[in-house]
């Protein structure tokens, strides 16, 4: 489990600190508006991580009709007890009125920041459907494999998308670069990959079984 202690990090500041002993699930996806069966998703992630009893966090979206806030109100909604929000500084305003309802919040400067927090303060990652932030949040959590000794079980959920799967054509540039050399081990061993909800839901069972 994680230990290292997010709020003595540069760049980030605590405004509620999380004080749980719960299993510490981070999610991360996209914060835009988006179809139907990504929100749905992410609403019975949400949900199930309330059944399980984990403490959630994600990165400051709670806007109903978006991934991650249907993974939010999925969580509120099905009596999850423990809300962490990781927000850039330039978002803060928008969520002024969510603080008072959280347990934990943090406010970081810059995208590397917020990746380095959430590496550091999850014990479980599950990476949802998204866009550039995603890809370079999943590109940070890679970096950061070779700086620490111990690192969240992180979860890709690469949602099958008409005749192919979300994350394909990313994932294909990143195993070019490993090729190459660019990127120095093959990082994949550190993710759990995931095409459907039910493999998604069984996983993330498992997992935070195990961090108990």
């Amino acid at each position: 489990m994680i230990t290292k202690d997010v709020e003595l990090m540069g760049g980030i500041k605590r405004l509620k600190k999380c004080k749980t002993n719960k299993t510490k699930v981070f999610i991360c996806g996209g914060g835009n508006s988006v179809a139907k069966t990504f929100c749905d998703d992410a609403y019975q992630v949400g949900k199930l991580l309330a059944e399980l009893d984990t403490a959630y966090a994600q990165g400051g979206q709670t806007e109903r009709n978006t991934i991650m806030g249907e993974n939010y109100f999925g969580y509120k909604e099905n009596g999850g007890k423990s809300a962490t929000i990781f927000v850039r500084d330039s978002y803060k305003e928008d969520l002024e009125p969510e603080y008072k309802a959280l347990d934990g919040a943090y406010i970081v400067d810059t995208l590397s920041d917020l990746i380095k927090a959430q590496y550091l303060w999850a014990d479980v990652v599950v990476i949802m459907p998204g866009g550039a932030g995603t890809c370079m949040e999943i590109l940070g959590y890679m970096e950061h494999f070779l700086d620490y000794k111990e690192c969240p079980q992180i979860i890709l959920y690469n949602k099958k998308v008409g005749n192919g799967y979300f994350f394909d054509s990313f994932k294909q540039q990143i195993d070019t670069m490993i090729k190459h050399k660019f990127i120095a081990r093959p990082v994949w061993e550190f993710f759990t990959e995931v095409t459907t909800l039910k493999q998604l839901k069984t996983e993330l069972t498992k997992l935070v079984n195990n961090v108990k």
